[in-house]
């Protein structure tokens, strides 16, 4: 696999004419076959089950997957909307819903912020921002609630996921900032009290200054905030285990294990977090059937060390060379 911006300058740059993948997953509910075909000229197309797919949204929920690729480890220091992304990710794919509450967030951040613009020009009444007040409090809260209890799943996984990693393992635990807390049985009133006392600003500036849209989520260790006081070596060790948790968060939702893939991440990695890596990938993957973990790792590093019977390796030497990779199809 590549992302979908390598893909598309693989595609462009080395005249490789249509890409296409097909795959089968096996689930709980039965066979689902996802299918991608992209060319230089008409682009993308998805399809699901035989049936083409036009909205990202038909695809949400249907086959759970986790993804690591170099840019993840930028999720400790990097800006919160990273840690955002990443939160919406894990959510919408185990309450598919959630998709639509973001949407709807969405276009009500935008109607509030272009009122309150209109008021500062005089052209609009106070009552048509409070109007937009309303609806953003409504589907903020909720979007704050469905994060709050998948940072809690999640730190309730962390332990777990600490002792797979044995002696590399460390304490990690995840801090939800928001407007309020969400557990509480007033989340909209506070919400709704902070926007108004925030007004005057949110005048000087056109913009909704509290909401989802500016929540924070913290990495701790012992106490300590990684993204002021990890080593780089422990930032990294902790994206890593977040992913590996994020592999059992949704294994509990769907009852299955997600498709994991690792895209060119090992060259990120220092040497004890990729051996780290391999006795975990050995220690999950085994297993049969149903319950067998799959995941995909691509990386120009040599692999000649991971010689486990629970890992297949596949070399490709010349990535402008039509391959075709099928269950019954050895490819070295």
């Amino acid at each position: 696999f590549q992302a979908e911006d390598g893909i598309r300058d693989l595609v462009r740059s080395r005249g490789l004419g249509d890409v296409y993948k097909r795959q089968i997953f096996s689930s709980a509910e039965g066979a689902k076959e996802v299918s991608l075909r992209m060319d230089s000229e008409s682009g993308k197309i998805f399809k699901l089950n035989g049936k083409e797919v036009n909205r990202l949204s038909e695809f949400v929920g249907e086959i759970p997957v986790v993804l690591f690729v170099p840019d993840d480890l930028r999720l400790i220091k990097g800006e919160p909307e990273l840690r955002r992304k990443y939160i919406n990710s894990m959510v919408i794919q185990s309450k598919p819903v959630y998709w639509n509450g973001l949407v709807s967030y969405g276009k009500t951040l935008a109607e509030r912020n272009q009122a309150l613009k209109q008021f500062k020009r005089g052209e609009i009444d106070i009552k048509a921002v409070d109007i937009w007040t309303d609806e953003l409090v409504a589907f903020g809260s909720d979007i704050i609630r469905e994060r709050d209890k998948f940072v809690r799943e999640v730190n309730s996984i962390m332990g777990g996921v600490k002792n797979l990693f044995g002696r590399c393992g460390i304490d990690l635990e995840l801090k939800y900032k928001t407007v309020a807390d969400p557990a509480g049985e007033n989340l909209e009133n506070r919400f709704s009290e902070v926007l108004q006392q925030r007004r005057s600003e949110e005048l000087v500036f056109c913009q909704t200054l509290t909401g989802p849209h500016r929540d924070e989520l913290e990495l701790y260790s012992h106490g300590r905030m990684l993204k002021n006081f990890g080593s780089q070596g422990q930032q990294r060790k902790a994206v890593l285990m977040l992913k590996i948790a994020s592999v059992f968060y949704l294994r509990e939702h769907f009852n299955e294990w997600p498709v994991t893939l690792f895209d060119d991440v090992l060259s990120e990695l220092d040497e004890e977090n990729q051996h780290a890596l391999e006795d975990l990938l050995i220690s999950m993957s085994r297993g049969g059937g149903r319950e067998r973990w799959q995941c995909f790792i691509t990386t120009a590093e040599k692999l000649d060390r991971w010689n486990s019977k629970d890992i297949k390796l596949i070399n490709i030497k010349n990535a402008a060379d039509q391959i075709i990779i099928d269950e019954k199809e050895k490819v070295s």
